[in-house]
């Protein structure tokens, strides 16, 4: 099966996760950008973006998109700004 066609924008995401596990995040960036364009409810491609985003250096953007996610109900996304000491 070709999850790619299928349903594009989860090949996005795994792949985002991919690179992001070997420490390629702007490659990983990337495919989190193109996932959250197709599919701009995904509140788990939101969290590991801002993730994503706060390794690179991208703080303030990173910090947007993770309430963005809390907003969603993500818990994680929600737990991660708890611990930061922020809100959503």
């Amino acid at each position: 099966i070709n999850l790619w066609k299928i349903n594009p924008g989860y090949g996005h995401f795994r792949l985002g996760y991919l690179y992001s596990v070997q420490g390629r995040f702007v490659e990983a960036a990337k495919q989190y950008e193109k996932c959250i364009a197709e599919y701009p409810d995904r509140d788990n491609a939101l969290f590991n973006l801002a993730l994503v985003y706060y390794q690179i250096g991208y703080y303030s953007s990173a910090i947007s998109l993770m309430k963005e996610a809390a907003r969603k109900d993500n818990y994680s996304a929600q737990q991660w700004l708890k611990e930061h000491g922020s809100d959503w």
